[in-house]
């Protein structure tokens, strides 16, 4: 577990510094600053994702009874969750940066990879949730344990596992996301110094290279290439750690 943690949060690290301070690395105008921006908008629409999924799960799944938020949930759940993510796009243009006057900028992006995000997460969460109602929670509710302290306390403390892997899969489903982006983010090869400041995303570019440049599909196929090497990546100390579980408990 420590493993991955680490090398999420030093990845995180090294990607607000390089935005803070971005003079100091010199990555304006380089393929660097494509991935820094991408590392900053799917991270953060990762994390803030992750709450809202989580609440909706425990609202589905009946650990707070409220049967007409639960009918809500489950629509809405259903409605993004089969929404193309095109659409999703444009909704998020219109609502974020034309409606609340955000433009094209890293904050209309991350707002609109919420919602692409939420059924994902929600989806891994509810299978984590009804497998812990079965399995764990008639033994919380006798030890007089309240439904959010299960939730928010001692489930994570417990599923540590499942929900990095839920937290991995909302980011790997947002790396490989064009269309919701394409309208929101902007087009713009710098680093950011702002989450309202225009920036073009490596998925993005890919598109850019092999649609609209003359000659620049074989370098889109290189970059695309790359993304998918980065995004295997993030798995693979997951899996090594997993290998390893059975050998450290012998």
């Amino acid at each position: 577990m420590k493993p991955v943690l680490l090398y999420l949060y030093i990845g995180l690290t090294i990607v607000l510094i390089s935005a803070l301070w971005p003079e100091s690395f010199q990555l304006n105008h380089t393929p660097i600053a494509l991935w820094v921006s991408t590392a900053i908008v799917t991270l953060c629409a990762t994390f803030a994702a992750l709450l809202p999924a989580y609440l909706s799960a425990a609202v589905v799944t009946g650990f707070y009874h409220a049967p007409l938020f639960q009918r809500c949930a489950l629509l809405i759940l259903y409605l993004l969750a089969g929404m193309p993510s095109i659409i999703i796009g444009v909704a998020g243009f219109i609502t974020f940066s034309y409606g609340l006057g955000l433009g094209w900028s890293m904050l209309s992006a991350i707002l609109t990879l919420v919602f692409l995000l939420a059924p994902t997460l929600a989806t891994a969460f509810i299978q984590l949730l009804n497998q812990a109602h079965s399995d764990h929670y008639a033994l919380a509710r006798g030890l007089d344990m309240s439904r959010t302290y299960f939730l928010f306390i001692w489930l994570p403390t417990l599923k540590k596992e499942a929900l990095v892997d839920t937290l991995l899969l909302g980011w790997s489903r947002a790396l490989g996301d064009t269309a919701a982006i394409m309208l929101t983010c902007g087009a713009v090869m710098a680093t950011p110094t702002s989450l309202l400041d225009p920036v073009r995303l490596i998925n993005y570019h890919i598109y850019l290279l092999a649609m609209e440049v003359p000659g620049g599909f074989t370098e889109a196929q290189s970059i695309a290439l790359l993304q998918i090497i980065m995004i295997a990546l993030l798995f693979i100390p997951r899996w090594l750690l997993q290998k390893r579980e059975p050998c450290l408990s012998n």
